[in-house]
C-alpha cells in the first residue's frame, strides 16, 4: 500500500464500496437508477470506481492484484446469482462491463504518475 497520511479511511471507503457492489450484485432485488445503458452502466460505473478507487490506494506494481481480484469479484457475483435462484441471473454482458469498467479504471491510474488518492492529500494539507 501507499503510505498515505488517511490510508485507514481510505481502506475504510474503498471496503465500503466492495462491499455495496457486493450486497447490490446479490440481493434478489436491488433498487436501480435509471441510467442510460441500464443495468450495464451500472456494472461499469461501480467497477470503474472500484478499479481507480484501489489502484490509487496501492503502488503500480501491485495494479495487477487490484484488477485480476476485481474481475474474480465480478465472475464470483455472476456465478453466485446464477446458482441462488433469488431472480437474479448471471449475465455474461454484465460481466463484459465490469470488465471494461475495471480496464477503464485501470487506466485512469496509468494515465497519472501518481495517485490520485496522494495528490488528493496533498491538497488538503495545503488547506
Amino acid at each position: 500500500m501507499l503510505d498515505l497520511r488517511f490510508r485507514k479511511l481510505w481502506l475504510a471507503v474503498g471496503l465500503l464500496l466492495l462491499l455495496a457492489v457486493l450486497v447490490g450484485g446479490l440481493l434478489p432485488t436491488v433498487p436501480s437508477p435509471n441510467l442510460p445503458g441500464g443495468d450495464k452502466a451500472e456494472h461499469f460505473l461501480g467497477y470503474l470506481a472500484l478499479s481507480a478507487w484501489f489502484t490509487a490506494l496501492v503502488q503500480r506494481r501491485r495494479y495487477v492484484l487490484v484488477i485480476v481480484s476485481l474481475l474474480a469479484l465480478g465472475a464470483f457475483i455472476e456465478v453466485a446469482q446464477t446458482l441462488m435462484a433469488l431472480g437474479r441471473e448471471g449475465d455474461w454482458l454484465d460481466m463484459l462491463a465490469n470488465i471494461a469498467g475495471v480496464l477503464v479504471g485501470l487506466l485512469v491510474a496509468l494515465a497519472s504518475r501518481e495517485s490520485w488518492l496522494v495528490r488528493a492529500e496533498q491538497w488538503i494539507a495545503t488547506r
